[in-house]
């Protein structure tokens, strides 16, 4: 797929935007890309939080590993290595903290442990032990088990 701005080299960057049912497709080479700064880490983030720039508050820090500098991390929201985390600590936190509550994912669990009843919990047990007799090719015990379960779901469905 060749480049939507130059039309020569072949589209390296490509970005789909879905704003209330109205999709825009963007296709462009590196070199278009580059100069219209239309995939930087902060233009990304300009939309929202165009009132400050993220890193403008820190020294020039330099990765001593594989030579990345603030300013990449600026233009692109990439690290250079797995040291950058380490050398870049401290503003990686601060900047997380001015974009998201906190600087640790908690994301959503659902743990339906808690809402098991005593029998479920036990048919969940026993589903546990016959898959673990089945991948040990011991059919006599996962017969067993397996007419346990049935046992225990029949007990639950006349409840």
């Amino acid at each position: 797929m060749l480049c939507d701005k130059c039309k020569k080299n072949n589209a390296t960057f490509h970005s789909t935007v879905n704003i209330n049912g109205n999709v825009t497709e963007t296709h462009l080479c590196e070199n278009c890309a580059k100069e219209n700064k239309l995939f930087s880490f902060n233009n990304f983030l300009s939309p929202s939080f165009d009132s400050f720039d993220l890193l403008n508050d820190f020294e020039e820090l330099t990765c001593d590993n594989c030579g990345y500098t603030l300013s990449d991390f600026q233009e692109s929201g990439l690290l250079g290595c797995s040291n950058c985390y380490n050398v870049f600590k401290e503003i990686i936190n601060d900047n997380l903290q001015k974009i998201q509550p906190g600087n640790v994912h908690v994301g959503k669990k659902l743990n339906l442990e808690e809402n098991l009843t005593e029998k479920e919990k036990e048919i969940k047990k026993l589903e546990l032990q016959l898959k673990q007799a089945v991948n040990e090719e011991n059919y006599e015990l996962a017969g067993e088990l397996k007419k346990q379960i049935i046992a225990l779901k029949e007990g639950q469905n006349n409840e």
